[in-house]
Formats: C-alpha cells, structure tokens, sequence
C-alpha cells in the first residue's frame, strides 16, 4: 500500500502541468466566452445602439424634414426600432469587425491575465490563482497532466466586460 502511494505521488509530482498550461486553460475559456459575445448579431446591435446613443453628441438631429429626405418617417423609425435598425445591419460584413473585436478582447485578456494570474506550485499540484477587484481567487488546479478550471463561462463574462 505505501509503494502505491510512493508511486502516485511521485507521478503526480512528475505531472504537474507548467504554469502556460494554468494561462492557456483560462484564455481558451476566454476566447469561447469572447466569440460568443461578438456574433455578428450583437456587434450589429452594439453599433446601431452606440451610433444612434452618439448622434446628439455630434449635433446630429434627426428632423422630420430629415427623415423625409431619407425616405423614413418617425413612424417607419418607431416601427422599426433598434431590433429593425440591427437587422438592415445584418447586409453588412461585420467578419472584420468581429476579428478586430476578438483580437482587442483578447490582447486585453492576456494582459490582465499575465498581469494578475499566479499559478502555486504544491508538488503534486498546482493552483492558479487571479485577483479581481482586491480578491484573490482560484481559477484552475492542474494535476495528472491536466489543468481544470474552475470558473465557468459567465464568471469569465463578468472579467471581461
């Protein structure tokens, strides 16, 4: 029975993952959380909401005169409201500005990951460990070559935005 557990604990010593495995764990359930919040559907939306939120800010006024030249009466606008505006978005291309989105999002993740991540080293295992807003918390714990996190998609949402 001690030679079984000499053995495993040996093993587990000889498997501890390396501190970029605790890193890539984390940033992959980044990038996914990342993905799903860049569909074209919600840049779309994002965008008509930021423009139509900024267009006072430019003096831009939408009169009624305005809005005939254009063709649209306030009516057709009520009608057709932020869900209408995104989807006449959805004719444009959006890929770029999603790939730009995800390269920004996560440039910024793994600054703060490189910046606020430590990952323990307790011979058998390991623990990764961030700080958010004061706190420091564990994230991931590697053993037998494998790296498991322990926050989920919308505690990872949460850092993000």
């Amino acid at each position: 029975m001690t030679l079984v557990l000499g053995a495993l604990v040996v093993v587990m010593a000889l498997t501890t993952p390396d501190q970029q495995a605790h890193y890539d764990a984390v940033r992959q359930l980044a990038q996914t959380v990342v993905e799903k919040e860049l569909t074209a559907e919600s840049i779309s939306e994002r965008l008509v909401k930021a423009g139509m939120e900024k267009l006072p800010e430019l003096g831009v006024d939408l009169s009624e005169e305005d809005l005939k030249k254009l063709g649209v009466d306030e009516e057709d606008l009520t009608r057709l409201g932020a869900q209408g505006l995104a989807t006449i978005g959805e004719d444009m291309d959006l890929t770029e500005v999603k790939e730009v989105g995800t390269q920004m999002a996560m440039g910024a993740a793994d600054m703060y990951l490189r910046s606020h991540m430590t990952v323990d080293n307790y011979v058998v295992v390991n623990i990764g460990w961030v700080t958010f807003h004061g706190h420091t918390l564990p994230i991931t714990i590697g053993a037998f070559g494998k790296v498991f996190v322990l926050a989920d998609e919308s505690q990872v949402r949460q850092l993000i935005k």
